[in-house]
């Protein structure tokens, strides 16, 4: 038996089938939305992973890049529910005010990323449980927008809603990587990359911009830099943190390809992502490592960070013209590369 790699979503339109729950010209939204075969063509999507908003696109459905940017009323919404207890809190309050009275929210998640305890977290916003469903082990749950606590909703929202965080001085948002803290492995980085860039340059996996905030206040002879994130909530935060330096331009794209990425870099800069789901895997890093590869000019220069147990030595060995280690600290290893 072939394992699902998708157990969530398929548990979702598992459940929207067993309760016989519609699509029928009903005014529908799916949240963190995937492609698959039983959406509804006339369902509006909100999907922010570049990679899975382009596979809806393409498929010929509308969608927004953040759920900020959908307009309420809907008769139903589907809920992919993240692990991130606050991003998920944040998805159903926002669910709710989207919601027409007495219409119906259907979420599903993975047992391990918050699954068990999807029931009392909806339970949390008073409303009661309409229908449970345990496959895959993912949990299926249906509710319904009545009796909904507005404290609960608007705490929930003030959490999870673009914000300054105290503590690393910067605008993020919950569910962004790393979205309230200082990355070790970037700021390990930044000691070991020099003030003397110049030209053109690009952050591969920007997030909230911490990494290209300092690089474009120490290098005065950075003419352009290019925030490139998969994630729309990323480089929405970005600007925030990034405003007023006209040097930036935002790109919302898929890193593990060159195609619509920049070229004729002179220098790029990354802390590639490690994680797929639970997983930790070097194939992301690897593609990453490629895509940097091909758009910078010849004598171009890669610096990355990555965690002492991905084996990126033999990409950039079969990829770059040289490379070599720049310091190995707590968990990490930096490496120059140039084409």
């Amino acid at each position: 038996m072939t394992k699902n790699k998708a157990p969530a979503l398929e548990t979702l339109f598992y459940g929207l089938e067993q309760i016989g729950a519609s699509q029928d010209d009903a005014r529908i939204l799916f949240v963190n939305a995937q492609a698959h075969g039983a959406l509804g063509s006339h369902v509006h999507c909100a999907q922010w992973f570049y990679p899975y908003a382009k596979a809806l696109s393409a498929q010929g459905f509308e969608v927004v890049e953040r759920i900020e940017d959908a307009v309420g009323d809907y008769q139903a919404i589907y809920l992919l529910v993240p692990k991130n207890m606050t991003e998920a809190r944040y998805l159903v309050a926002r669910s709710f005010e989207l919601l027409k009275d007495e219409g119906a929210l259907y979420c599903a998640c993975e047992n391990k990323a918050g699954g068990t305890r999807l029931q009392k977290m909806l339970q949390q916003f008073g409303v009661e449980i309409v229908q449970q469903i345990s496959k895959h082990k993912c949990r299926f749950v249906q509710v319904v927008n009545t009796d909904v606590d507005d404290a609960v909703v608007r705490n929930a929202i003030d959490a999870g809603a673009v914000k300054s965080v105290d503590q690393i001085h910067f605008t993020s948002q919950a569910g962004i990587y790393g979205w309230d803290k200082i990355d070790k492995g970037s700021a390990l980085l930044l000691q070991h990359v020099p003030d003397d860039l110049k030209g053109k340059i690009a952050d591969f996996g920007c997030g909230y911009g911490y990494l290209l905030q300092h690089l474009l206040q120490r290098n005065n002879a950075i003419k352009a830099a290019y925030a490139i994130d998969a994630d729309a909530r990323a480089l929405h935060v970005a600007r925030e943190n990034l405003k007023g330096d006209s040097r930036v331009e935002y790109l919302w794209s898929d890193l593990t390809t060159p195609k619509d990425i920049p070229t004729r870099l002179d220098a790029i800069i990354m802390n590639p992502p490690f994680h797929e789901g639970k997983r930790t895997s070097s194939d992301i890093g690897i593609a990453f490592i490629k895509t940097a590869a091909a758009c910078l000019k010849r004598d171009g220069v890669l610096y990355m960070v990555a965690n002492n147990q991905l084996p990126y030595e033999h990409v950039l060995e079969e990829t770059f013209h040289s490379h070599k280690l720049l310091g190995q600290e707590g968990g990490f290893k930096v490496f120059k590369a140039v084409v």
